[in-house]
């Protein structure tokens, strides 16, 4: 566990965060279930709505800013800037749109942490994820090109990879050609050394966090890192 984030105690005066992350992995395997775990408990703690069985209704918490309603606010704050196209993915804490970059002629992907759950848990990670990511330079990291702060909204813009993920091409072939194999291992793990030379794990590899364009391999999502 990086550090003892203490939160807020008007919620019931729970545990730091890190702590409760720290079990909850223990207990469900994996970083990445924690962080989904954690996030629901907070939002339910925080929010009161719940489905049945006293879960949360994600439905319920997802109706107070819709992706619709997400993306037509991010566009009016970055207008001039970027372009918003539509919605690439959504995870746990953030949602990625593809975008095109107007000053440079491009196409990006515009990662932005979901404002209610920047309310209810706090930017830290978020923060955290974009430190990380501007500090690694590599030729087999996805890298950061922007990142800021716009009409309240959190976030950071990397290049659109218009390839696929390694889950893609396991799904699809099921097993890999020997040499392609080698070459991506070997790809990802001079990615990780980079990393742990510049002190960040990234705890959380797996094929859906590598990235293949091109032939080569790119590494990821250090959203969970711990430096």
């Amino acid at each position: 566990v990086a550090r003892v984030i203490a939160r807020p105690t008007g919620l019931g005066g729970h545990r730091p965060l890190e702590a409760e992350r720290a079990e909850i992995e223990l207990h469900h395997g994996g970083v990445e279930e924690a962080d989904r775990i954690l996030v629901s408990g907070w939002l339910h703690r925080a929010s009161g709505c719940t489905g049945g069985r006293g879960r949360t209704d994600w439905g319920v918490l997802s109706r107070a800013l819709s992706v619709a309603e997400l993306l037509e606010r991010l566009q009016t704050a970055l207008a001039g800037r970027y372009t918003i196209d539509r919605q690439l993915g959504r995870g746990g804490t953030a949602v990625v749109f593809l975008a095109h970059d107007l000053k440079h002629d491009r196409q990006v992907a515009i990662k932005v942490l979901l404002p209610e759950l920047a309310l209810a848990i706090g930017p830290e990670r978020f923060l955290r994820e974009i430190t990380i990511a501007a500090r690694l330079n590599h030729p087999h990291i996805l890298p950061l090109h922007d990142s800021g702060a716009a009409d309240g909204l959190l976030f950071y813009v990397m290049p659109f990879v218009t390839g696929e993920s390694l889950r893609d091409r396991l799904n699809r072939e099921k097993r890999l050609p020997l040499d392609d194999a080698i070459r991506i291992a070997s790809e990802v793990a001079s990615a990780l050394d980079r990393a742990h030379r510049d002190g960040v794990v990234h705890r959380d590899i797996k094929p859906e966090n590598i990235l293949l364009e091109g032939g080569y391999a790119i590494v990821a999502d250090f959203g969970i890192a711990r430096a």
